[in-house]
């Protein structure tokens, strides 16, 4: 790997029962790695697009440089808000300002051509059918200080590698998060609209009629939520930035009734967190912010909708991934040290490993 373009990873091994629990820290970072630039591979490779370059990272072999790509800067989709999404030719697809795929076999990065509209921190799903789906979204901010916020969906056919539009959302949003559900309809839920107030509206889009349905309202709006969908289908919501601030209630929609339950509260209110179900079933909470960013991380029981603080992060961080790996672990990767809402690149130094 050239000097100086190390990948900015944070390891997180959890245990699952019988072994003692730990924090080490095992490498420092020297870039800012956008959550939403992170791809997983496979169990143990993943995929991050920084500074128009891609590279990979196996916790076995360690980080590899691949190839250095020359993009226009208009066409850059490198940046903070931009998404990544997996198809299932293994292939990468990266949405933005406008639209790229990566060939990990080939190590190639091509533009694709025929995006409708640009955007950032919109919702990107892979659909049953192969095809992804991106909804929503902002533009730039205008003169008198509003996001342009978009209602426009898009569909993306691999086997074509073109674009085609999709049934509009009734109201523009962009920090939605969304989620496929095993019937095979996507889940998008709250988000901020143009003047940056939470929206409790939820969504559900069916792509054999390409319609846009209610998914009822949440209990409480809410953007920078985190989805997980449970083995019976449910789908938990975790926190969020509501009216009031970071939130710490969890929220269960129910996809046969159409319905939102209370499902009890996390210890820590937090946004911009992530939620991962592990393989014993258990949901583990890590970082994210509040008025600072956090360290702390809880693992959350959906049978009894209870949580319990674990042992947290040796550096606060928000705006990460995380990703299960094999042996039943946990890797979270990149992030920010820093609020949400500044959108400057102050890395997370530590790369940490708890085992």
């Amino acid at each position: 790997m050239k000097k100086g373009c190390a990948l900015v990873i944070a390891l997180c091994f959890i245990s699952l029962k019988g072994r003692a629990q730990q924090w080490t820290v095992y490498d420092t970072a020297t870039h800012y790695i956008p959550a939403n630039l992170v791809v997983q591979l496979d169990s143990n490779r993943f995929l991050s697009l920084i500074s128009v370059r891609a590279y990979s990272y196996d916790p076995d072999s360690g980080s590899k440089e691949l190839t250095s790509f020359n993009i226009p800067i208009r066409y850059s989709i490198d940046q903070h808000g931009s998404q990544g999404t997996l198809l299932s030719n293994g292939q990468v697809l990266f949405t933005g300002d406008s639209a790229a795929l990566y060939d990990p076999q080939l190590d190639v990065l091509t533009k694709v051509n025929g995006l409708g509209q640009g955007r950032l921190f919109h919702s990107a799903v892979r659909l049953q059918n192969g095809q992804v789906l991106i909804a929503g979204g902002k533009g730039n901010r205008g003169p008198d200080f509003t996001w342009e916020v978009f209602n426009s969906c898009e569909l993306y056919d691999p086997s074509s590698q073109s674009w085609q539009q999709a049934a509009s959302l009734p109201v523009g949003r962009a920090f939605s998060a969304s989620i496929l559900l095993n019937g095979g309809k996507v889940l998008l839920t709250g988000g901020y609209d143009s003047i940056g107030n939470p929206v409790k509206e939820a969504m559900l889009y069916d792509p054999l009629n390409n319609s846009w349905t209610s998914a009822n309202d949440l209990h409480t709006p809410s953007c920078f939520h985190s989805l997980v969908k449970l083995n019976t289908g449910e789908v938990l919501l975790f926190g969020g930035l509501g009216p009031g601030g970071a939130l710490n209630r969890v929220e269960k929609y129910d996809p046969i009734n159409n319905t939102w339950s209370l499902a009890g509260n996390m210890l820590e209110h937090r946004f911009g967190h992530t939620a991962t179900q592990m393989p014993d079933g258990s949901i583990i909470v890590v970082a994210g912010a509040n008025a600072v960013p956090l360290k702390s991380v809880e693992r959350f029981d959906p049978q009894t909708n209870s949580s319990a603080l674990i042992a947290p992060l040796h550096e606060a961080r928000s705006e990460h991934q995380a990703f299960l790996i094999k042996n039943g672990g946990l890797i979270v990767i990149g992030g920010k040290n820093e609020t949400i809402f500044n959108f400057s690149s102050i890395r997370a130094n530590y790369t940490e490993v708890f085992r």
